[in-house]
C-alpha cells in the first residue's frame, strides 16, 4: 500500500489572504507547567488541553496524569477537541447520563456515531475506558480507520481496524513492539498525546483498500471523499484513472460512488474481476473533494468468486414493474415461472430480463389481473462465475397494481439563480427527463440536465445551459411521464420571475496585525489591491 506516514502530521501551509497571518498570531500559550504530575512527555500534550479549554486537571496543582480516566470524562474531552456543537443535539437515550454534566457531550458525540453505550440504556460515565475502547472512539472521532497490517498481536476483533488506524497515522506506536495494551485502562496523560496527535493528523488522500465482493464487482474505498466528476463520467468509471497490470481499464463499466463520496463501486461490463493481478489508481488523476489529487495505489489481488447470488427481496418500480433483488450481478436467469394465487399459470404473459443485480418483471399484459398476487419462481440463475443461486429454485411475491386516478401534477416551480431552478412534484413519478422541461416554450436539451433530489424524490433540480433572467415561461406538455401506478401527467404551464443579481460585491472590512513593517507593508498592498479590484 502506498503509504507516507510521517507526512501527515506536518503542518500545512496555505496562503490564503490576510485571514491566514491574522489566524497565526495567537495569544501567548498558557503553560502547564503549574501541574506537579507532568512530566516532559506529557508537557506539550497537556498544553494543547489545557489551551484549548478541553481539560484543566484535576486540581489546580494536578492533572493526575497517572489516573485512569473515565468513559464521562473521555466523552467531554472528545466532543471539546472537536468543537461539536453540544446544544443541538438529540437526547443520547442513556439514563445513566441524563441531567448530569456528561449528558451534552454524550449525546453530540452518540448522535455523530462516534460513541456507544454499554446498552441502549447505558453509557456508564463513571467505567474507566480500556486503550482498546479509546481507539474505537478516536478512529470513529477523527476517521482514522487503516488496514495497513501491525505487529501487535493484540490489535484483533472489534478493535483492529481502528488500531491499525492510530498506528498507519503515527497516534499510536503501541507500548511494546507486539503489543497495542488493547485491554489495560487509558491514563488521562496517554489520552492527552492520543489527543494531540488525532487532531495533527493532515490526511493525504488515498485509497484504503480495494476488494472484489463478487466476479463482477470491486469496492475502491477511499480515505477521503472524491471529487465524483475525476472518477466517473456518465454513469460509468473513468478507464484512465485506474489500471490492471499497467494497462487502464477498457470497455464500459458501470460504477457508482457512495453518498460519502469514499467508495466507488466498480462493475466489469466485459469479463470479471477473478484472478490474480495488480489494481493500480493513475498518478495525478483522481481527486478529493478539496482538490488534492489521491496518492498512486498498488495492490496484488488474488480473487475467486465461489459465493452463490441469494434473493434480498423485491421491490415495485411502478404499477406494473417489480424487480427481484439479488445478492450480485446476475449472468443467466434460469427459468422464471410465476402463476396466480390460485395456480394459474401466467409465465406466457411476464416478460422479465436481467439487469444488474435485478430480475426486472414486466406485468404490463392487459391478461394480468391487477391487485392479484403473483408467486414468482426462479430456477437456475447464475452468476458471473456460474455459481447456482444459493435456494434454487427460489421464490417471491409480487402483485400488479392499478392506476389509482389521481393525475400527478407540478406543485411549483423556484428559481435558485439565474442557471438554476427546482421543480416539485405533487407525487414520486417515472421517466421523467430534462427534455420535458420547456424553458419559453423549448424543450432542454444537453447540457442542461435534471437531477432528482436523493432524499426528495418528488423535488428536481434543472441545471440550465446558459443563463436567463426576467419573467420566463417553465411549462411541461401533459402525458410527458407518469406516477408509479401508471397515470400520466396534466399539462402545467407557469411564468416564473429570474430576478438578475445586480448587487456588486464590496469589501466588508480589511485588518491588519501588526507582525512586523516588511508584513504590514505586504498586506497593505495586497488589500489594497483587493479593494480597488471589488470596487471596480
Amino acid at each position: 500500500m502506498a503509504y507516507q506516514p510521517k507526512s501527515y502530521r506536518k503542518f500545512v501551509a496555505t496562503a490564503a489572504t490576510a485571514t491566514l497571518v491574522a489566524s497565526a498570531i495567537a495569544p501567548a500559550a498558557m503553560a502547564s507547567s503549574h501541574f506537579e504530575d507532568v512530566a516532559p512527555k506529557y508537557k506539550d500534550a497537556v498544553d494543547y488541553l489545557v489551551n484549548n479549554g478541553i481539560s484543566q486537571g484535576t486540581t489546580e496543582s494536578t492533572f493526575g496524569t497517572h489516573e485512569n480516566i473515565k468513559r464521562g470524562d473521555l466523552a467531554i474531552w472528545l466532543a471539546k477537541a472537536l468543537k461539536l456543537d453540544t446544544a443541538s443535539a438529540p437526547a443520547s437515550g442513556f439514563e445513566d447520563t441524563a441531567g448530569t454534566r456528561y449528558d451534552a457531550y454524550v449525546s453530540v458525540l452518540k448522535s455523530k456515531g462516534y460513541i456507544s453505550g454499554k446498552s441502549t440504556t447505558e453509557f456508564a460515565p463513571n467505567a474507566t475506558v480500556t486503550r482498546g475502547e479509546m481507539a474505537i472512539m478516536l478512529s470513529n472521532a477523527y476517521d482514522l480507520k487503516s488496514d495497513v497490517a501491525t505487529s501487535f498481536t493484540d490489535a484483533v476483533g472489534i478493535y483492529k481496524t481502528a488500531i491499525q488506524g492510530l498506528y498507519a497515522y503515527e497516534v499510536t506506536s503501541g507500548k511494546t513492539e507486539t503489543t497495542f495494551g488493547t485491554s489495560q485502562n487509558i491514563t488521562r496523560g496517554d489520552l492527552a498525546i492520543f489527543l494531540k496527535r488525532a487532531a495533527e493528523v493532515v490526511k493525504t488522500p488515498q485509497v484504503v483498500s480495494v476488494s472484489a465482493v463478487n466476479a463482477k464487482q470491486l469496492i475502491v474505498k477511499f480515505n477521503k471523499a472524491v471529487d465524483k466528476s475525476t472518477v466517473i463520467t456518465s454513469g460509468n468509471v473513468i478507464n484512465a484513472n485506474f489500471k490492471v497490470n499497467g494497462v487502464a481499464l477498457s470497455g464500459t463499466n458501470a460504477a457508482s460512488l457512495s453518498e460519502d463520496g469514499k467508495t466507488l463501486t466498480i462493475t466489469s461490463g466485459a469479463g470479471t474481476w477473478e484472478g490474480t493481478y495488480m489494481f493500480s489508481t493513475t498518478a495525478d488523476t483522481v481527486k478529493d473533494t478539496e482538490g488534492a489529487y489521491v496518492a498512486v495505489y498498488n495492490q496484488v489481488l488474488d480473487y475467486t468468486d465461489t459465493v452463490a447470488p441469494t434473493l434480498l427481496g423485491s421491490e415495485t418500480v411502478n404499477a406494473s414493474t417489480v424487480k427481484l433483488m439479488f445478492s450480485e450481478p446476475l449472468k443467466t436467469k434460469g427459468t422464471v415461472v410465476a402463476k396466480l394465487a390460485n395456480g394459474t399459470d401466467i409465465s406466457s404473459l411476464v416478460s422479465s430480463s436481467v439487469v444488474g443485480s435485478d430480475l426486472v418483471l414486466d406485468l404490463s399484459s392487459a391478461s394480468i389481473p391487477a391487485n392479484s398476487t403473483i408467486n414468482v419462481t426462479v430456477l437456475g440463475a447464475t452468476d458471473f462465475s456460474d455459481n447456482l443461486l444459493a435456494v434454487n429454485p427460489t421464490s417471491a411475491s409480487v402483485v400488479k397494481g392499478a392506476k389509482d386516478g389521481v393525475a400527478p401534477t407540478v406543485a411549483s416551480v423556484t428559481p435558485v439563480n439565474a442557471k438554476k431552478f427546482e421543480i416539485k412534484l405533487s407525487e414520486q413519478v417515472q421517466n421523467f427527463v430534462i427534455g420535458d422541461v420547456k424553458v419559453n416554450g423549448v424543450a432542454l436539451v444537453a447540457p442542461a440536465t435534471l437531477t432528482q433530489d436523493a432524499t426528495d424524490k418528488t423535488k428536481y433540480t434543472v441545471q440550465l445551459a446558459s443563463a436567463v433572467s426576467g419573467l420566463t415561461t417553465i411549462s411541461v406538455d401533459a402525458s410527458a411521464f407518469a406516477d408509479l401506478s401508471g397515470e400520466d401527467n396534466a399539462a402545467f404551464s407557469q411564468i416564473v420571475n429570474f430576478a438578475a443579481d445586480t448587487t456588486a460585491p464590496t469589501l466588508a472590512s480589511a485588518d491588519l496585525v501588526a507582525v512586523s513593517n516588511t508584513t504590514n507593508e505586504l498586506l497593505l498592498s495586497l488589500l489594497t489591491s483587493l479593494k480597488q479590484v471589488l470596487l471596480h
